[in-house]
């Protein structure tokens, strides 16, 4: 455990979200937000008392639709909505979701249980966990793995540690996806301890904010055309305009914002004009060694997953950036970067685009 810790300390990003803790902790938006969680929380387990859910009482889809917007101010965790409880049919839901949080089986097991429903993913039943303890529980994104970028021997050291902890001889037993969610809360545990955190909601805020944070950083506001961060638009246009982005290239159904459910998601995932994949993804002010470092899991997913070979991909940038020049060397070919600009003009009249 302390080689993971002693690792964790020497990622720049931590080191960076040391002080970077001190001043958000302390902000009047930072209080206003813990008070509101904290509030969202207490009522969330009022509800799971009222129903008398421990001892076998069922959510009805109006407490179930009142817990999501709860959980949603922890969290906008966009695959919370009513179709994970519609295509499992709510008594089923009911029943995983107790073993969950009652179960007597270990938490592998009930981890695994829940996975097996449509519609459920890591971050999701990470949500789920957090909002119930979050002493106890840590929550996955995959902002957080996107921020941290966190080196391979980490998560290799914290999947032994999750092995270990519970018992368990062959990890083939479980799903990638609840290995996953155990080894992260084995790091997000000594990210806790190294930030001096109360619960393990505070990372994921802290996370977001610093990402929030950075992608402020790379705005040019003095530049004749503005390199601002606009990356949902983009993501957007991108989506319905693939042929921008190189000639023939069409977005697979389904491939805008494709949950892995292991890696995080994926922007964009097309085909080429040949009818190979292409896995396009925006930079989001992240540093060059992290946005390749994200490319590449999720061009090593579409090989493992669609049992194919070859798979390319595309990084959208709004600006030029050292590391990722030399970064993109050892992997140009198979990893393009490609560049956008915004133009923004102000006129006295109205002018009419022709």
């Amino acid at each position: 455990m302390e080689n993971i810790k002693s690792a964790l300390q020497s990622n720049e990003v931590i080191k960076k979200l040391i002080d970077f803790k001190k001043n958000l902790l302390n902000s009047e938006r930072y209080k206003i937000w813990f008070e509101s969680v904290s509030n969202a929380k207490t009522e969330f387990l009022y509800i799971l008392e009222a129903a008398d859910f421990k001892n076998g009482g069922n959510l009805t889809a109006t407490d179930l639709k009142q817990i999501f917007r709860l959980m949603k101010k922890l969290s906008a965790n966009r695959s919370l909505n009513r179709l994970i409880y519609e295509v499992n049919g709510i008594d089923v839901f009911n029943d995983k979701l107790r073993n969950l949080y009652y179960g007597e089986k270990s938490l592998p097991e009930r981890v695994d249980d829940l996975l097996k429903l449509k519609k459920i993913g890591t971050t999701t039943i990470s949500h789920f966990l957090v909002t119930f303890d979050w002493f106890k529980y840590s929550f996955t994104s995959p902002i957080m793995k996107e921020v941290l970028d966190l080196d391979t021997f980490i998560e290799t050291e914290a999947k032994k540690v999750a092995l270990q902890l519970y018992s368990i001889a062959d990890s083939r037993v479980f799903s990638n996806r609840t290995i996953n969610y155990l080894t992260y809360s084995v790091i997000h545990k000594q990210i806790m301890s190294i930030l001096d955190l109360d619960n393990h909601l505070q990372i994921n805020l802290l996370l977001w904010k610093y990402n929030e944070f950075i992608g402020e950083e790379i705005i040019e506001e003095e530049a004749p055309y503005t390199s601002v961060s606009l990356e949902k638009d983009l993501q957007n246009y991108l989506a319905e305009n693939t042929g921008v982005i190189e000639v023939g290239l069409k977005l697979i159904d389904g491939g805008k914002e494709l949950d892995t459910q292991q890696v995080g998601r994926i922007d964009l995932l097309c085909k080429d004009k040949d009818g190979s994949y292409v896995v396009v993804e925006l930079k989001k002010g992240r540093t060059g060694d992290a946005v390749i470092g994200q490319i590449q899991r999720y061009i090593g997913w579409v090989m493992k997953n669609f049992n194919i070979d070859k798979v390319r991909g595309i990084i959208i940038a709004n600006e030029e950036d050292e590391k990722l020049d030399f970064a993109i060397i050892p992997v140009k070919s198979f990893i393009q970067v490609k560049y956008y600009q915004v133009k923004f003009e102000i006129n006295d009249k109205f002018r009419r685009i022709k």
